[in-house]
Order: structure tokens, then sequence, then C-alpha cells
């Protein structure tokens, strides 16, 4: 008997082609992204929970900020019983690093932390070779990941060797690897080639100072806690501990921890770590949801539009006295086949489609990730419950259906169509939903992209520098203005968009002294000129600021500081009045994506703020910008042969600010196009069984004179219904979503009204001509026909 269900319900797939194929696409299509969004959103909420005792890690702030400087981490070192150990980073200052080994082969690190010797006790990576944990002590120690070690190495032990360290600022330190820790999995926060002890960093100049230098505030801190500490109580005892041993002038400020769990999503001023957006999680996981949904309600709609065909079959059955569950087996086989090829072209289709949705996420899952643990538990949820709803439904509809009814004709059964009337509602409704939020996202993103940033960006290269650039930067800058292509050169200590430094100082303001924290970097006096950043009072920096130690603040400065006149102000940094002085006021401008508001920034001026070079290109050169990034090429390598010129586009790496705004969007873009195509399939089948439901119907309309477009008109009718109903009940649920969404962002655009009009005016287009087709077919049809079919 089983035989003959499989016998039976493979000839009825065969004999619905279309339907059948539209049907199986659709599930797997469903399945197919649910499945791939729900792992990037479990990649998301499992960040890091990998480490060991993730429970018991905190990260400190210091009044409600992530940076923090040495001395005060100093502070907490042994002193509290609760308290296990605590770690302090930062990332590699260089811009440039270099490991060499003995045959002279180079290795470029891209990411390099600096830590103190606590690090792999707090954060206990899984290690391969070494005792990280005990040996990362003293000057010129460095740990190094898998990848990095079998690169240099092989697959030999490398505990004990040595290798060359080459850096911008530091070069030919031999430098000692004590342990090797396993690649960092794909769901970490922490992106790193290798770790290189703190110590080997106070042979940089300025470096070391950094132990006394209150001011400093350049790293991040975590402690560790033993298990079941308190996490009120131990707050409290920190500000005991920071209050009995801060100087004065930081005495009131406050000491603050925060669970790691919640540092990935909603602490971002941890800025050596990667973050996500919960919010965005969020939109991306119930778009999955309802993505699933819809493939869902797209099976359950032409599974039942297919059965109602079978209706006399379902009579002669129960005539001859078929029980329920003989019936609900041959009914159950169709959908049982249709639910397996849907599965078998899912996994066709994921591993298709994974190459990609890695690179997007920035995972590195394999096919069989999908089909292990939860994931395993959840398809088979999929595969059993859509089988059973589907029948569910098909024998709630049938359950009163008189034998009589059944036989006569499958078209005599009237039926309101509720069910599936509420079905294509919500699927209108999903598809305008996603529509209208991906033209907001876009909206958005470009008035992110266009957004006055306050500063130039176009036609912008810049550079880091290194120690034998700089000791020629004189002819380095000759040799660049004399390049007919290059139209101006200025300098910084850090990149625009990137600056880290942040410091605290005190300051008198009309007589009374205050301490202020600001972000900060050096530049050479045309700097401002450069970019294009203009003065509100005050100018630019002369030629000997350096030798006053002068500054200059931008607007959010002189508000947050309350200083009204330039003259009213002075940082205290030594006891001469003529020092520290505040020379200029800036316009507010966005050294940082637009994702916080202006905060304060200063400005000093140094002949040695020579760490990034900033070239600007003539306007009509921009078309052979290959050849002058050669020309500047031959020059850098002139000069600097141990370090190459590795340059970027200003405006480019100002976009790189925005990369999770870009993944959600792309995540969107698809998430967008897949429900359109679910609500077209579905509306292509259900236009199908309308139009040969209605045959009869439209062959006497026609017989007695309507038109065509007369004809179109009705059968598209309920169509148009269905969208303006769905319009009107999306448009506030889209506007909550993207209301909060836009939330993110300090500078964010309008939801104007055409944004939700032209989602409903694209819906009903998309609805439209998707139903047409077949519409135009039964109405073109010989009314003569149309009869005789019926």
């Amino acid at each position: 008997m089983i035989l003959y269900n499989i016998k039976l319900a493979i000839r009825s797939i065969v004999r619905s082609k279309l339907i059948s194929g539209i049907n199986i696409l659709g599930l797997s299509l469903g399945i197919t992204v649910c499945m791939l969004v729900f792992g990037f959103v479990n990649k998301e909420y499992s960040t890091d929970k990998y480490l060991p005792e993730f429970d018991n890690i905190y990260a400190i702030l210091f009044d409600d900020h992530a940076n923090i400087s040495q001395p005060v981490v100093n502070i907490f070192n042994n002193r509290l019983s609760e308290v296990e150990e605590v770690t302090h980073y930062t990332h590699e200052w260089a811009p440039q690093v270099y490991l060499e080994d003995d045959a002279k082969n180079t290795f470029k690190l891209n990411y390099l932390m600096v830590a103190d010797t606590a690090f792999f006790r707090v954060f206990q990576f899984k290690t391969l070779y070494g005792e990280p944990k005990k040996n990362l002590v003293g000057p010129n120690k460095i740990v190094l990941t898998q990848s990095l070690a079998q690169r240099i190495f092989g697959k030999s032990n490398p505990i004990g060797k040595t290798i060359t360290y080459n850096s911008t600022y530091i070069q030919n330190e031999l430098v000692e690897i004590v342990g090797v820790i396993e690649d960092l999995p794909h769901n970490s926060s922490w992106k790193f080639d290798a770790v290189l002890s703190m110590e080997t960093d106070y042979k940089m100049k300025g470096f070391k100072a950094n132990q006394t230098a209150w001011g400093n505030e350049n790293f991040n801190a975590y402690l560790k806690t033993k298990e079941g500490a308190d996490k009120t109580a131990l707050e409290e005892r920190l500000n005991k501990l920071f209050k009995e041993h801060a100087i004065e002038n930081y005495k009131r400020f406050s000491i603050k921890i925060i669970p790691y769990r919640d540092v990935y999503f909603h602490q971002h001023d941890l800025s050596h770590q990667k973050h996500g957006n919960e919010f965005n999680v969020k939109i991306i996981n119930t778009i999955g949801l309802l993505i699933f949904i819809l493939a869902i309600f797209n099976f359950i709609n032409l599974d039942t539009a297919q059965r109602e065909k079978k209706l006399k079959t379902h009579g002669v059955i129960k005539l001859y006295g078929g029980k329920k569950n003989k019936m609900l087996r041959f009914f159950s086989t169709d959908s049982f086949l249709v639910v397996c090829a849907a599965f078998c072209l899912m996994l066709l289709l994921t591993t298709l489609i994974l190459p990609y949705y890695n690179k997007l996420t920035e995972s590195d899952y394999i096919l069989l990730d999908f089909f292990k643990g939860w994931n395993l538990v959840f398809l088979t949820s999929i595969f059993l419950l859509t089988i059973i709803i589907t029948n569910f439904v098909h024998t709630v509809l049938n359950r009163k259906h008189r034998i009589l009814d059944l036989l006569r004709s499958n078209k005599n059964v009237k039926r309101k169509n509720y069910l599936r009337n509420s079905l294509l509602l919500i699927q209108f409704v999903l598809s305008i939903i996603l529509i209208t939020s991906i033209i907001a996202v876009q909206k958005q993103n470009y008035y992110v992209k266009n957004f006055d940033t306050g500063f130039e960006l176009e036609k912008i290269i810049y550079a880091n520098t290194n120690k034998t650039l700089s000791s020629k930067i004189n002819a380095f800058k000759d040799k660049l203005s004399d390049l007919p292509e290059v139209s101006d050169i200025t300098f910084s200590g850090e990149t625009i968009g990137f600056i880290d430094q942040n410091w605290s100082l005190s300051i008198n303001n009309r007589g009374e002294r205050q301490q202020v924290s600001f972000a900060k970097t050096d530049v050479t006096e045309n700097f401002f000129d450069f970019m294009g950043i203009e003065f509100l009072k005050g100018d630019a920096f002369r030629p000997d600021s350096h030798k006053r130690v002068e500054f200059i603040f931008n607007e959010a400065a002189f508000k947050e500081f309350n200083i009204k006149k330039l003259e009213d102000a002075r940082v205290l940094i030594s006891n001469d009045n003529s020092r520290g002085r505040i020379v200029g006021q800036t316009e507010n401008f966005h050294f940082e994506s637009v994702h916080s508001k202006i905060r304060p920034i200063g400005f000093m001026h140094s002949p040695d703020a020579d760490k990034v070079v900033y070239i600007k290109i003539k306007s009509d050169q921009m078309k052979s910008m290959h050849t002058t990034i050669e020309k500047i090429n031959a020059i850098w390598n002139e000069l600097s042969p141990s370090f190459p010129f590795e340059f970027h586009f200003l405006d480019q790496s100002w976009e790189q600010l925005y990369k999770k705004e870009i993944q959600f969007t792309k995540i969107l873009n698809l998430a967008t196009i897949v429900s359109i195509l679910l609500t077209c399939m579905g509306l292509i089948g259900l236009s199908f069984f309308v139009a040969e439901n209605r045959t009869k119907e439209i062959g006497i309309r026609k017989t007695n004179g309507a038109k065509t477009h007369e004809i179109n008109l009705m059968l598209n009718g309920d169509i148009l219904k269905w969208v303006l109903i769905a319009f009107v009940i999306s448009c506030p649920i889209s506007y909550y979503a993207m209301d909060k969404w836009l939330e993110n962002f300090a500078y964010r655009t309008e939801l104007s009204w055409w944004i939700f009009a032209l989602a409903g005016i694209i819906a009903l287009g998309i609805a439209l001509l998707t139903v047409s087709w077949q519409s135009w077919r039964a109405a073109r049809r010989n009314p003569v026909e149309s009869l005789r079919y019926e």
C-alpha cells in the first residue's frame, strides 16, 4: 500500500510540474535562507563564549568609557581577594610590522596585540605549544597563532626559537616565541596574528612613559573574578581602592565594571575588539523567521489548492469505507515527497551559497556544521512540522464535507477561502515590510555616504610612515612636492577617522581648575588648510607653536569645557603661563563615524608629527592615478627600501567605518529578494488555480460580451484588495522597526512618507506582473473551449 501511494504521489507531482516545482523551490529556498540566517545569529550571540570562565570576566570602565591609563590599572593589581587577575592591552602602535626568519623571509603581521603578562590568564585561548600564561613576561616575548606559526616554522614546535621583529619604530629586535595558540574561531571578537609582550614596546620613544602617565588613556582593561563574586560589591570595593590611591585630580572619577557577555554588543569603545549591533541581529533573526513563515505559507497554500483537485478521489475513498488513517496516508504522501525533494535541493543551494555566505558574515562554516547539534534538531523539526501542519490544515478544511458533494464535482464544494486569503495577506504584509526596510536602509546609507564630514575626503591618499622615512622626511616632502600630479602634502600623528589617543589633562578656565578628557593627535601647521577644516576662532598653528605647546580644540570641546574665549583658558602642562595656550577653535567635524556624536578633540603642533602622510592628487590627474602612485612608490622605495609603500584612499577607509551597516544592508537586500521571490511563487501558483477554478465563469462572461480587460480586472481585483490591506497593516510596523534601527546613528535620515508609498507601489507592481500573465491567458481563451472544458 505504501508503494502504491508513492506511485500515485509521483504521478500527481509529475502531472502538475509547474506547481510542484514552485512548491519544492519555494520551500527549499525558505529553509536554506532561514538556516543560514539562524547560523549567523547564533554566531553573533555566541561570540567569545568558547573562552573558559567567560562569566567571570569583566571589562573595566573609567568614568563610563573604556579608555584607561596604566596607573589606573596598576591600582587594582593583587589588592582584592575576589579578583584573580587584571590585564590591560592595546594594539601595536606601529602601523607596519614584519617578522623575519633566519633565511631572511619576511612575514607581515596585519593585527598585532600588545599585552601584559596576565592577558592569557584572563583570556584562556586554547594553547598548542608553550605556556603563554606564564611566559609572556619581560621584553622581546611573543605568542603566535597557529596559522602564523605554520607559515614561519612549518608544523614543528617553535617554542624557544627566535625571530627578528621589525616595526615602523623598532628594528632588528630578536623576539622569543613563548607560545602558540589555536587560530581564533569565527565567533571570536578578538582579531590578531600574534601578541607581543608590553615591555618590548618600552623601547619605543614615549611608550614607557605610559607607566606613570595618568592622562594617557590609551589602553583597555579586564579583570577576572573568582567564582561567585558579587558584581555590585566588587564595584564598590574597586571605587574605594581607586579613591585611596588615585592622584588628586582623578579622585572625582569613578570605576565601573561590565560583564564580558555585554561587551560585544554594548561597549563599542573597547575598540581593539570586533563588535556587533544587537538590534541589527534581532532584525536579521526576525527576517529569517519571516522568510521561513512565507515559505511554509506558500507550501500550505499551494498544497491545499492542489488537494482541491483531488476532492472526488477523497469522496470515492470515503464512499468505499476508507478510514481517516488511510486517507491521511494517501494525501500525506504527496507532501512527504515534496518536502524530501525540497530538503535535497536545500543541500545543493547551501553548498553553492556557503562560500559567499562565509565571506559576507566573516565566518568559516562548512556544510556539516548545519547538520549537527541543535541545527539537526531544527531541520528535523521543520521537516516534521511542515508535513503535520499541511495535513492538519487539509483535514480541518475537509472534515465536514458530505460524500455526495465530494463526488459531484471538485468545483461544487463551496468554501470561503478564509485561510488562503489570510495567508496571502500575511505574505504581502511581510514583503511590504521588507521592501520598506530596504528602502529606508539604503536611504540612510546614502545619507551617511554623502554626509558632510566637515573635512575633505576625495582625491586624498594616505600612508603610515616609518622610522627610516622619518629621518629623511624633508627630502621626502621635497620630492613629493616636485611631482606635478601632487597638489599638497600634510602629516599627522594618527589617521583621521581612526584616532585612538585619549588624553586627560587639567585646564585653567577663568581661574578655575578642571579636569578634561579629549581625543588627541599631533599635526603639522598646514593640516587644517589641507583638510578644509574651518576655524571659528583664532587661527592655525605657526611653525614655532610646538615650542609653546599650543592647542587647538573643536567646537564640542569648547562647549563641554565651558570655554567662552580663547584667552580665558590654558592647558596646565607647566607653571609657565606662555605654554599650553589655546590658539584656535575649529568647527565641529566628524573625526569618527556618525554612529557617535562629535566629542572633544584637541590638536597639538609637532614638527615630528609625521606618522601619517596625506597626499592630495590634482583633480585632472585622477584618471592617471595608477601612474601617479607608481611615482610616489618609487620615491618611497628610494628613501625607505625596508618598508613598502602601503597606501589607502581616505574616502574608502572612511566607508569601512560602516562595515556592519554594509553587511546588514547586503543581508537585508538578499532577504528582500528572497521574500519577493517566495511571494511571486505563491501568486503564480494561486493565480493558476483561480483561473482554472473560474474557467466556466470566464467562458460565460465572454459569451455574454465581456471584454478581455474586464476579465483581467475581475481576476486581478482580489490581488489589489489584499495588497491595499497589507499596505495599511505593514506601514506602522515598518515605521516602528526602522525608527528603532535609526537610533543606532547619532545623525540619521528622515523616514519620509514616500518610502512607504514606494514600497506599496513596488509590492502592487510585483503582484500585478506576477498574476497578469495567467489572467491574460485565461481571459484570451476561446469561450467554447472554456465551456467544453467544464
